[in-house]
């Protein structure tokens, strides 16, 4: 019979060879071993979610494309580009692959398909019912869902109608600035601008024409 000691070193063995066995399987794995990075960053995620803890992460960005070029790889399956020319090739409307389907670009003049890999990002704006993910026309990955289920309400932001909501939106936006003046300015108060921000977003681009007063009233 194994004693607690003996038990507790088998335990921070098993954890050792696993934390080890899922950082080779993330290296292994990863379709992005050909774009330059931080050693790390061939490893796991989590130096750039200590980075981003800092605050200060877009520095840190904006050091590796300096130091690495166009394309840095950020995480086992995450690559940044800095290189415009590529923006038609990622986010293009007619692209046959799900959004953030491919990685694009080589370098800075070579430009080829990796395999397709989907990405989470989206699926925070997804809804959960009774247990169930339903997408929707922000988070869904595929276009021809997309292109139909986006078709009845298209033409509410067209160009004319985005115009025509302009005047709403510039009564929204002076009420907001009112508000932030009535409640904060002249009561020499701080104000969480994150919070003020979100109560005035909604309402200037969902209900542009029917100004709200943002946040409690």
């Amino acid at each position: 019979m194994l004693s607690i000691t003996e038990l507790i070193m088998d335990l921070g063995l098993a954890i050792v060879i696993l934390g080890v066995s899922h950082l080779l399987w993330n290296y292994l794995s990863s379709p992005l071993k050909a774009f330059p990075g931080p050693l790390w960053a061939s490893f796991t995620n989590l130096w750039r979610l200590q980075d981003v803890f800092k605050g200060r992460c877009d520095i840190t960005h904006n050091q590796l494309h300096r130091k690495y070029g166009t394309a840095v790889r950020m995480g086992p399956k995450v690559l940044s580009l800095s290189d415009p020319s590529v923006i038609p090739h990622v986010f293009n409307s007619k692209n046959p692959w799900m959004k953030v389907g491919v990685f694009y670009l080589q370098s800075k003049r070579h430009i080829s398909n990796q395999p397709n890999h989907q990405s989470d990002m989206y699926n925070v704006n997804d809804v959960i019912v009774s247990g169930v993910r339903l997408k929707n026309l922000f988070s869904h990955q595929d276009e021809k869902w997309h292109s139909t289920y986006i078709r009845p309400v298209k033409g509410l932001y067209s160009m004319t109608k985005v115009q025509d909501m302009e005047p709403g939106v510039d009564v929204t936006i002076n009420l907001f600035m009112d508000k932030l003046r009535e409640r904060f300015v002249e009561k020499g108060q701080l104000c969480d601008m994150a919070d003020y921000l979100n109560f005035c977003k909604f309402p200037t681009i969902l209900l542009p024409s029917t100004p709200l007063i943002p946040g409690p009233r």
